[in-house]
């Protein structure tokens, strides 16, 4: 129990100096690649992907940095309203459904405008 404590407060410690300082540890860098088969001749070189494995760690310090620069952006404004793609809780669907959205309330006022439109000429042509 007291391991993991220490070990929890070492690893806030170390991020936080991290990121005052503007480092990111050398070791923290490193990744072991894995070839993947994709398909096609195994011989063939082209038919493997990497995959890197990181660290626990650097995981763990890339996922903190990302909500710290994610909640600095929304505190601040900084991205467009409208940016859905790349965003947590923001579908890229989001758009287009908003898209219909209007579409549905100009086709409304379209019928609504054609509909006084005729009703005044109608009245003009009774005079």
């Amino acid at each position: 129990m007291v391991k993991n404590i220490l070990s929890i407060y070492l690893s806030c410690r170390s991020y936080n100096a991290s990121l005052s300082k503007s480092i990111f540890l050398e070791k923290l860098r490193l990744a072991k690649l894995i070839p993947l088969f994709k398909s096609g001749s195994r011989l063939n070189p082209s038919n493997y992907r990497p995959i890197s494995l990181l660290s626990h760690f650097s995981k763990i310090f890339e996922k903190l940095l990302c909500n710290n620069v994610d909640r600095f952006f929304d505190q601040r404004n900084v991205i467009y309203t409208e940016q859905c793609g790349f965003r947590r809780g923001y579908s890229t669907a989001l758009p287009l459904l908003n898209l219909y959205d209007h579409l549905l309330v100009a086709q409304a006022v379209l019928q609504t405008t054609s509909l006084e439109v005729t009703s005044t000429t109608e009245a003009v042509r009774m005079c």
